[in-house]
């Protein structure tokens, strides 16, 4: 998925994706599939009695149920995907896992999103086709029987179902069935019928969300290369399959460049559910020797991820521990994707500053002024420090989130000053 000086061209940068895709297969879907559909394991008369008393939303708590397909399958394939991406786009110099801040924080922003978006999606589906039921004035059984095979799939799935299944109703009345025979068999037809939408269903989902995570984890290894100094400033070059299966929307962005690693926006595949195109990355620019924060040394303590540092919880002293945290600190935006809408971006930022925060403090071996601070100067919560830029500073909603973003590296100077880091 990159161009270094010595290019690759479009149909390599294809292949690392549909080989990728290929290595998922087809246990993924099998299993999700078979998952949402058992989701409809209720009698007719328990939702029938649902419908009467107007509780329908009750059927199922949709977030969980989706949380749990995201958690259970789909966060393990993001984090997968996102390895190999990100190791086949920077050719081994950079290759993300879970263990990365940014990684943790996509995946849980990521799936946090689906989890709604899917959610949304059933709920409607299941919501339209009652109003459907209704205006028909349908008996609720009836409605229900419409409803049950169709749990989990999305409203344009649920619509073209009942009505295929009043096709087939009325091509039985017309071939002579009576109304009995033409329904019985109409519901067979349309179970069926369901059954193959819910593994079309699947499919698209497992499909749509890896070459997701793939194209993202190949933007986020070619990031951290360029911020690292590994690889200079690259082109975004929109690839497709050049075939006549390919969208008219990828088709008019064949072989564009849609912009740059150092913009913010840039639209990256998949554009649409099963888009199989992929971004082809070509330098264009120097590479740059990442700035030393501050007098450290890469080597120093200082530099070490959390993780690396059990050994020193509570016995670093105070200079030691403000050093670490501004070193991590002012690596903030470096962790974060530029394509990432601001809002998201900002409260990437603002989780990562907390942490760190409650890292240097755990780091502390004056455990005491550690308890002091957690008193005086707890973490802030999301909320908190908006209403603070709103309404003390005057900013708008768009102003306060822009604002924390850009001044999430930023230290406190005082206590910089005090222990002369200033």
């Amino acid at each position: 998925m990159i161009i270094f000086r010595k290019a690759r061209n479009s149909q390599q940068t294809l292949n690392d994706l549909d080989e990728y895709l290929r290595t998922v297969g087809d246990k993924p879907v099998r299993w999700l599939a078979r998952e949402v559909q058992s989701w409809g394991e209720f009698s007719y008369n328990e939702i029938a009695a649902l419908i009467e008393s107007g509780q329908l939303d009750a059927l199922i708590d949709w977030q969980e149920r989706w949380a749990g397909v995201v958690n259970q399958t789909l966060a393990p394939m993001w984090l997968k995907a996102i390895e190999e991406a990100s190791r086949k786009a920077t050719k081994g110099m950079t290759v993300l896992s879970d263990s990365n801040d940014y990684v943790k924080a996509w995946v849980s922003s990521h799936g946090g999103e689906l989890i709604t978006l899917l959610s949304d999606e059933s709920r409607k589906a299941i919501s339209n086709i009652l109003l459907r039921g209704q205006g028909l004035r349908m008996a609720p059984r009836d409605i229900a029987k419409d409803i049950r095979p169709l749990i989990g799939l999305t409203d344009r799935q649920a619509q073209a179902n009942v009505k295929y299944k009043d096709r087939v109703y009325q091509k039985y009345l017309d071939n002579g069935l009576s109304e009995s025979k033409a329904r019985e068999r109409s519901e067979a037809a349309a179970l069926k019928y369901a059954g193959k939408q819910h593994r079309y269903r699947a499919e698209s989902i497992v499909l749509t969300e890896n070459a997701f995570a793939y194209n993202r984890g190949a933007h986020m290894g070619v990031s951290q290369s360029i911020a690292n100094g590994y690889m200079g400033r690259c082109e975004m070059v929109w690839t497709t399959a050049g075939t006549n299966r390919v969208c008219g929307r990828c088709m008019e962005l064949k072989d564009t460049v849609v912009g740059t690693t150092d913009q913010s926006g840039v639209t990256i595949p998949p554009l649409h559910p099963r888009c199989r195109c992929a971004i082809m990355y070509r330098e264009v620019g120097d590479t740059k020797k990442p700035a030393k924060p501050r007098g450290l040394a890469p080597k120093d303590i200082e530099s070490r991820d959390f993780e690396d540092l059990q050994a020193f919880l509570g016995k670093l002293d105070n200079l030691t521990v403000r050093k670490w945290y501004i070193y991590h600190d002012e690596r903030i935006h470096d962790l974060i994707d530029s394509l990432l809408p601001i809002e998201q971006k900002a409260r990437m930022a603002f989780d990562l500053r907390n942490k760190y925060r409650t890292q240097a403090r755990e780091l502390m071996a004056d455990q005491e002024l550690r308890r002091k601070l957690d008193w005086t100067d707890p973490n802030p919560t999301w909320e908190g420090i908006l209403r603070h830029k709103i309404e003390d500073k005057g900013m708008s909603y768009e102003q306060a989130v822009e604002d924390i973003y850009k001044t999430a590296t930023k230290s406190n100077e005082k206590v910089n000053r005090n222990l002369g880091l200033e």
